[in-house]
């Protein structure tokens, strides 16, 4: 049997990480840390996960981490300015500016604890958190 997104489109044949967002992302909160050495693709995945959940109805930001405060901004930035109550933001920590473990921990810590409550999508909204620190 085929398994049908709300538009009709057939997934049961897109490859297995799409099927894998696809239905992850009826869940109301998704976290994910992607962990990796400096050019081991972190930064491309989590734009192609962007990618895909453009495509089933999300809003997508980005955000280069250099600070945890960092995170906190833009969770408050994607609260003011969303139109949609299905979100990604992805937190890249690219050039590694957040070094130590503790940082990284904290800033993981605070979008978890804060994102619901600050971005606010409601019962009905979604909510993914990519993480990419190496």
């Amino acid at each position: 049997m085929a398994t049908r997104s709300k538009s009709g489109s057939r997934i049961s044949k897109a490859p297995p990480l799409v099927k894998l967002v696809y239905f992850a992302s009826k869940l109301p909160l998704i976290n994910v840390c992607l962990l990796g050495y400096m050019g081991t693709g972190k930064t491309n995945l989590g734009r192609f996960l962007c990618v895909v959940l453009k495509k089933l109805g999300f809003e997508c930001y980005y955000a280069r981490v250099q600070d945890p405060s960092d995170v906190e901004e833009m969770l408050w930035y994607a609260a003011r300015t969303r139109k949609s109550d299905r979100l990604m933001i992805f937190f890249d920590d690219a050039s590694g500016t957040l070094s130590g473990k503790s940082s990284k921990v904290r800033a993981v810590e605070a979008a978890i604890t804060q994102a619901r409550h600050i971005v606010g999508t409601g019962d009905s909204g979604r909510l993914v958190l990519v993480f990419a620190f190496h």
